[in-house]
């Protein structure tokens, strides 16, 4: 069984997630290698299943591809490659069902098994060049000021902290001006970048922590049904 294998590929996305959040750095082949961890944490499960329920003889293992999309391929994967009929009969095609975007109503997992055939087999996955700002923290001495969500203009000036006026700047137009007179103040920046694929806008940050919160808990119970039936 793969359950620790699938959840080390999270971790490791997990990993280079939070390294992205603190460099504002989204590089294309880092989201390719993240997505590919992903959709192959997925395939450790169906090949799991397939060794649980078939027992096959290791020369003539067939392909094994974890099934997304209309409930047909769910349905066919039970049947076909499992060998369970009907699928309702056993209690792992509940937990495939759960993770499929015509049960929670998102196309969160077909969204991601397409950008990941998209990159692997045609061409480096397209980030839009354009990003826009998240927020702005202002902070000094480790001590937050304030925070600025969505911000489209900021203007600090003449203000002062023990008595000691702290240094002027001017956010406007995604530019930041800063006058160097007074105490500095750390001013972090953080941006939103998007996955465009098929016209679509996907900030990927939060596209990819939401696979990351659905596949981890599929994945656990997943093999919650496979180690105990």
């Amino acid at each position: 069984m793969s359950r620790e294998g699938s959840l080390d590929l999270l971790l490791e996305v997990e990993e280079n997630l939070e390294t992205m959040k603190k460099t504002q750095q989204i590089r294309p082949v880092k989201v390719k290698s993240m997505l590919e961890h992903l959709r192959s944490s997925l395939e450790y499960v169906a090949n799991d299943a397939y060794d649980k329920y078939v027992s096959p003889v290791p020369s003539k293992r067939p392909k094994i591809f974890f099934p997304y999309g209309e409930q047909k391929f769910i349905d066919n994967f039970f049947t076909q490659k499992l060998k369970i009929n009907p699928p309702s009969s056993s209690p792992l095609y509940e937990v495939f069902n759960s993770i499929q975007d015509f049960r929670t109503g998102e196309d969160t997992l077909t969204m991601m098994c397409n950008l990941t055939n998209e990159v692997k087999h045609r061409k480096p996955i397209p980030l839009e060049e354009e990003s826009s700002v998240k927020d702005i923290n202002v902070r000094i001495d480790g001590f937050g000021i304030f925070n600025v969500a969505n911000p489209n203009r900021v203007v600090f000036k003449n203000n002062s902290i023990n008595g000691q006026k702290l240094e002027d700047f001017t956010f406007e137009n995604g530019k930041l001006e800063r006058t160097g007179n007074g105490i500095p103040v750390n001013i972090v920046i953080t941006e939103d970048k998007k996955i465009r694929f098929h016209g679509e806008d996907y900030e990927v940050v939060p596209f990819i922590e939401s696979c990351l919160i659905r596949l981890r808990i599929f994945i656990n119970e997943a093999y919650d049904v496979l180690e105990n039936c």
